[in-house]
């Protein structure tokens, strides 16, 4: 093995100037590398900012939808509720129409009710009368039966004696 021969100041000067030489090579590839990276990391970051914009697009997109979908639902909605308030309306007055109607059919048979009612107190206070004259004329009915059952025996009594003579 040879010996090596020992390191002047000049060949330690030319090893530090050669290490100075690749650290600055070095230096500069490592600021294009970060340079790289710093590009690469902002491009990331675009392509991350553009997506998480393409996805709030089409978010509010869908929102929008959603939102026209429910403003024409609540269109049609209000459009039927008018209608039917209309339609309530209307029957509503039908039916205050018919209950006038009613309240002055209902006065009418009122009011002929009680003309029935007088009339049929009459008939009974007329029909009171005529029992009052039939209970009469039959008591005297039966009086003057009386009378001619006795009249008859009279009669045939006097008729008998008649006869006897």
């Amino acid at each position: 093995m040879a010996e090596k021969a020992p390191a002047t100041w000049q060949d330690v000067s030319d090893a530090l100037a050669a290490l100075e030489t690749r650290q600055a090579s070095f230096r500069c590839q490592l600021g294009a590398l970060q340079q790289r990276a710093q590009s690469t990391s902002r491009q990331g970051q675009i392509q991350k900012l553009q997506l998480n914009f393409a996805a709030r697009v089409v978010q509010l997109q869908r929102q929008g939808e959603i939102l026209r979908s429910q403003s024409t639902r609540a269109c049609r909605q209000a459009v039927r509720s008018r209608s039917l308030a209309a339609q309530a309306q209307r029957a509503s007055k039908a039916a205050q129409l018919e209950s006038q109607e009613l309240r002055g059919a209902l006065q009418g048979l009122g009011d002929a009710l009680d003309a029935k009612t007088r009339e049929a107190a009459s008939c009974r206070r007329e029909a009171q009368a005529l029992r009052q004259q039939l209970q009469q004329r039959e008591r005297r009915s039966v009086a003057n039966d009386g009378r001619l059952q006795k009249q008859e025996e009279l009669l045939e009594e006097a008729a008998s004696a008649l006869s006897g003579l």
